[in-house]
């Protein structure tokens, strides 16, 4: 699947992978407050789509 885009909608997916979605894994958010260290959190509950990107490049300053 490398290079391909794609989406997981969390509510539906299937029984099998939801037990692996509720079980808190480290996270890093970076936002306004990089560089926080990792946090755990249950995909499932906390987000309704996981979207990977396979390729970002950073915002250009305007």
């Amino acid at each position: 699947m490398s290079g391909q885009s794609y989406t997981v909608a969390l509510r539906t997916v299937p029984s099998i992978a939801r037990t692996w979605l509720n079980t808190a894994r480290p996270v890093r958010s970076i936002g306004a407050g990089w560089p926080d260290p990792p946090q755990a959190v249950r995909l499932a509950p906390s987000y309704d789509v996981l979207i990977h990107l396979p390729r970002i490049t950073p915002a250009d300053l305007l």
